[in-house]
């Protein structure tokens, strides 16, 4: 019975005889049966861009030639093209090359932490089609779902969610905005929840307060009008003059 296929890694034997340059031939069909066994151990890509021939194949490996940039975005290994080359006038041996392919097409990946969630996210795919639910406490559950999903993006109230949401921008529009997920009942029979942007009301202005009207009054000399403090001050002296 055949060994059951699996992805490489740079530690198997195997592949570090190949990314060290170890393997020697004497004749270019030795290097081929070689490069069969690779094949019948291996998972061997299936890409359209990464066609195989009897003397060259493509293969994901964990691990292998993983750059900063794409650690960051989730990378756990890269493609490499392995071709049976003449490495010298009698002797042959194997070619390798880095095959870069966006991140999505890697058989295995690990999953980048978000913060927010996106419009791709199972429960909010079921919000946007109106997805109704029996009971309220099964739409409760949606919410509570994303709630401990994204601690840092939710804040829960009675039968809603506030949530802040990574979409698409157009322009100079922030991609995160936030939005109020609430349960509401549905036309006929159950509930649904209802997604809305969360729009902040703009604060109406307080009505300014009417001034009192300054007191005008003159002294016996005939000055000018005084202030109200200072007016009342005149007045009380006027009266002790009296």
């Amino acid at each position: 019975m055949p060994a059951q296929k699996r992805f490489a890694t740079i530690k198997d034997q195997v592949m570090q005889a190949v990314l060290g340059n170890h393997y020697k031939f004497a004749t270019e069909e030795q290097a081929t049966t070689q490069l069969d066994i690779i094949k019948s151990m291996y998972f061997i890509s299936k890409h359209k861009d990464h066609a195989d021939t009897p003397a060259s194949c493509t293969l994901w490996v964990r691990d292998y030639d993983i750059t900063p940039e794409q650690k960051e975005q989730g990378a756990i290994g890269n493609f490499l093209k392995i071709h049976c080359v003449k490495t010298e006038p009698k002797q042959f041996g194997f070619f390798v090359r880095k095959v870069d392919i966006e991140l999505s097409i890697h058989p295995q990946r690990k999953r980048v932490d978000q913060r927010h969630p996106n419009w791709g996210h199972p429960v909010l795919r079921s919000i946007e089609k109106k997805r109704a639910y029996p009971t309220v406490e099964n739409a409760q559950a949606e919410l509570t779902l994303l709630q401990q999903e994204y601690p840092h993006a939710a804040v829960p109230g009675p039968n809603k969610l506030y949530l802040m949401i990574f979409g698409r921008a157009e322009g100079k529009e922030k991609r995160v905005k936030k939005y109020v997920l609430e349960i509401k009942t549905a036309e006929k029979s159950g509930y649904y929840i209802d997604c809305t942007l969360n729009v902040a009301k703009p604060k109406e202005p307080k009505p300014a307060k009417p001034k009192p009207p300054a007191t005008s009054t003159t002294d016996k000399a005939g000055q000018k009008p005084l202030g109200e403090f200072t007016a009342k001050l005149a007045l009380k002296r006027n009266k002790k003059k009296k």
